[in-house]
């Protein structure tokens, strides 16, 4: 899971070690929502 500066997360679910193929984003998470 690579994490950007801006909050996003970024999951690699395929591939190998040259080419992504899949991969998942995942939204920042308000302190809101984490209640």
């Amino acid at each position: 899971v690579l994490e950007h500066p801006s909050g996003w997360r970024i999951e690699v679910t395929g591939g190998d070690e040259t080419h992504v193929t899949r991969l998942r984003l995942h939204p920042p998470v308000s302190e809101d929502e984490v209640q």
